[in-house]
């Protein structure tokens, strides 16, 4: 699974997720607070909303689990 743009503003992408099953989407800021849960519906996932910062995403495929760093930015 790849998660693109990396630093990103706005929207971030994930490829090659398999939707044949319910895809969820957690984000934590550094101090391990969940800022964002999310069920995915399509490849892209809104962060307008966050403070500028490093952030961790686990994202929940079927038995599968992908973890992932970002950087929000303006």
């Amino acid at each position: 699974m790849k998660l693109y743009p990396n630093p990103a503003s706005q929207l971030l992408y994930l490829d090659n997720v398999a939707y044949e099953e319910k895809v969820s989407v957690q984000v934590f800021d550094v101090t391990g607070k969940k800022v964002l849960d999310m069920n995915l519906e399509s490849n892209s996932i809104g962060i307008s909303q966050l403070d500028n910062g490093l952030y961790h995403l686990v994202v929940e495929s079927g038995n599968e689990y992908y973890n992932m760093s970002f950087v929000k930015t303006d």
